[in-house]
């Protein structure tokens, strides 16, 4: 029997990023019920269908289809989602949700060679500005529009 070594190691990273993660949701949240849902029961739910997607490519790749390339790793994409969504969770809270999020959606832009710096400025201020009407007007999320260092 071939194995299809890339959909084998893609299955087993999905595989273990539901365990680590269901773990650390079920260890440090309550879960609760389906109609008294806890903070833990999306991130429970999260990792439970991520598991079953990683068992189904697992599965998928023991069919013994042709070996497809591995290709080149998009090291500037991963760098650059890493960093905005690093950025946020630490600059959210001094910034604000309106710099955070165009900051975060600045960086996250950068991952593409195809974007320009005008369409990132612009695509950044449209993200900027509909996730603080939504999170923050309509959804009341308590993080406030502008941080501690606007208010100095």
């Amino acid at each position: 029997m071939e194995i299809n070594c890339k959909d084998m190691a893609t299955g087993v990273i999905f595989l273990g990023f539901a365990g680590s993660y269901g773990y650390m949701s079920l260890q440090t949240m309550s879960v609760g019920t389906a109609t008294q849902m806890g903070p833990g029961y999306f991130p429970a739910v999260l990792s439970g269908c991520l598991a079953i997607t990683g068992l189904a490519v697992i599965a998928q790749s023991l069919r013994g289809d042709a070996e497809t390339p591995w290709g080149i790793v998009p090291w500037r994409a991963i760098f650059c989602l890493s960093a905005a969504t690093i950025a946020f969770a630490a600059l959210a809270d001094d910034l604000g949700m309106l710099p955070a999020t165009f900051l975060t959606s600045f960086i996250a832009c950068l991952a593409s060679p195809r974007i320009g710096i005008g369409q990132n400025i612009l695509t950044s201020l449209c993200i900027a500005g509909f996730c603080s009407a939504v999170f923050g007007a309509a959804l009341g999320v308590p993080l406030p529009l502008f941080g501690e260092l606007f208010r100095q």
